[in-house]
């Protein structure tokens, strides 16, 4: 979904977006591009340039390594992080609330949406409720994946995505375009 909303954001409007990946184990943006993609340690040690997929700059970050450098620099990784933000003016982070870098992230700044993207199930579903409660806002939520009319029926829910296994392998557009239009004013004009 970050994929698709990234390549979205850069195809309609020739800006710049960055995609943060915050996983605890391997990336999934290793596994979906490329083995080879430099990741959020190598980038932040000033050993390689962060990768361009679809003019969108990647920064996967395998999360055994992220302790090291936030035990070693936060100062350094704060640094990075701002500089990202500053270079970009879509800047989509992939997290979840137990990741190191979450607080740090989903403070409250000028420009930030929280987006709490969460399954039909009704025990994610109420977990996603509760994190809505401790992130700052503006948030939404995004109900992904849904099957059923019951789950487009979910109160509170700001954007509804249908299960679509190939919109997904693909990054259809009709997955980002309604996040893009909740988070991003104007996000369909091209400069």
């Amino acid at each position: 979904l970050a994929m698709a909303v990234c390549k979205r954001f850069v195809r309609n409007t020739g800006l710049p977006a960055a995609l943060l990946e915050l996983s605890m184990g391997g990336s999934a943006l290793h596994a979906r591009i490329s083995p080879d993609l430099p990741e959020f340690f190598t980038i932040a040690t000033h050993k390689a340039e962060p990768a361009l997929w679809n003019g969108v700059s990647l920064y996967p970050m395998d999360g055994r390594t992220i302790d090291v450098l936030w035990s070693e620099d936060p100062q350094g990784v704060r640094n990075l992080l701002a500089e990202i933000q500053r270079k970009h003016t879509l800047f989509v982070a992939d997290c979840f609330p137990g990741h190191p870098l979450f607080s740090e992230l989903s403070k409250p700044k000028p420009g930030l949406i929280n987006l709490v993207v969460t399954s039909p199930r009704d025990d994610a579903i109420l977990q996603a409720r509760r994190l809505m409660n401790e992130v700052s806002e503006p948030h939404h939520l995004v109900l992904n994946m849904a099957k059923s009319v019951s789950d487009r029926a979910e109160t509170g829910v700001s954007i509804v995505l249908p299960y679509n296994e190939t919109w997904a392998q693909s990054l259809d557009p009709r997955l980002a375009d309604p996040i893009l239009e909740q988070a991003y004013t104007g996000w369909k004009r091209r400069n």
